[in-house]
This record gives structure tokens, C-alpha cells and sequence, in this order.
């Protein structure tokens, strides 16, 4: 897992198959599974919010992330990123 944490903005959406249950889908359309632990558990009943995201990359090459922190973002918070 990677030390530096990262911010990540975008959307709960739900994943099939594997242990992540969810994954945030960037404004660039890529998805980065939820690691099901830590913060990330709570966001497997979020799906469908806008969410920022603190968390470490766990694996970089299918860019699976371990959320340490989120927060819900308003409409307002929305128009910054889309």
C-alpha cells in the first residue's frame, strides 16, 4: 500500500464480483475499488453519493484504494469538479 494518502473526488458505485462491494467512479470515468475495511465499509450503503474521498492506493496497477476519511459533497462542492 502506498504511504502518501490522496484526495479523490466522485461518485459510490457499485462493483460485482471480488471483495470490494463498491468503488468511486472519477470524473474521468475510472473506477477505484473500495477496499472493504476502515471508512470504506460505511460507503457500501452510499452508492449513488457524491463523495470525497482521503485514502491510500493499495494496489497500483488495478488501483484498488483504502478510504481513511469522506465526506458528502453538496450540489455546490459539485460544480468545482464535473
Amino acid at each position: 500500500m502506498s504511504s502518501a494518502s490522496v484526495t479523490l473526488r466522485g461518485t459510490v458505485s457499485p462493483l460485482e464480483g471480488g471483495p470490494c462491494r463498491v468503488a468511486l467512479l472519477d470524473d474521468k470515468e475510472q473506477e477505484w475499488p473500495i477496499f472493504p475495511r476502515g471508512a470504506g465499509a460505511d460507503l457500501a450503503e452510499m452508492v449513488g453519493s457524491p463523495v470525497e474521498l482521503l485514502c491510500n492506493v493499495m494496489e497500483e496497477g488495478h488501483n484498488q484504494i483504502y478510504v481513511r476519511s469522506y465526506k458528502f459533497l453538496d450540489e455546490d462542492d459539485n460544480d468545482s469538479w464535473l
